[in-house]
């Protein structure tokens, strides 16, 4: 009988210690009210630029949140975003496609924004959400090395985002479809497109 508990014992042990860490083990962070759970092979950074800075493993990836007062309402999306498109008229930059979407759910509004281009001859997509609450407006955005973006892309989409939490309230209910998704054009960044 004592035979059994302890290779019931080493069993376990042995089971636990040989199975493989998933990447989908997640560290959450709860910090001025923002809650959000991040891979654990995302290490977060202190950097004064960035509300929260996370370095993903490949190279020139990387996670950010950011967010600022916002009094002006709506408007902020359009500078902001214009202010995001600015960066692609420096020539170390080549745009190749960009998508942006208008999402509105009861209200909530927000923007979905994903530009990929070479930099640097490194094929990168970025992935930016922006949206407005109380007043305040919210960027979160992630870097990725196009080549290898399908995996992290979807653990952003189905794991990061989906855990944010403002004041205890969940932003994104994903069990809820849209009520209405518009596609938004930037003619200026047309231009800008590689042939």
């Amino acid at each position: 009988m004592k035979s059994d508990f302890v290779v019931f014992l080493v069993s376990l042990l042995v089971f636990f210690s040989c199975k493989e860490k998933t990447n989908d083990d997640l560290i959450c962070v709860n910090e001025a009210g923002l809650e959000i759970c991040l891979l654990d092979n995302w290490v977060i950074h202190k950097t004064p630029d960035y509300f929260l800075y996370a370095k993903l493993p490949n190279q020139n990836d990387f996670f950010v949140i950011n967010f600022f007062d916002n009094p002006d309402g709506d408007q902020m999306f359009f500078d902001y975003l214009t202010g995001t498109h600015e960066r692609f008229f420096y020539p170390e930059f080549k745009l190749f496609d960009y998508s942006i979407h208008e999402f509105v759910n009861n209200d909530f509004r927000y923007l979905y924004s994903v530009y990929e281009f070479y930099q640097e001859g490194e094929k990168v997509k970025f992935i930016s959400i922006t949206f407005n609450l109380d007043d305040i407006f919210y960027d979160i955005a992630i870097r990725i090395n196009a080549n290898n973006s399908f995996q992290v892309e979807d653990q952003f989409r189905k794991l990061v985002v989906p855990s944010l939490k403002l004041n205890g309230k969940i932003v994104f209910d994903l069990k809820s479809d849209p009520e209405k998704i518009t596609e938004i054009s930037a003619e200026p960044l047309d231009s800008l497109l590689m042939k």
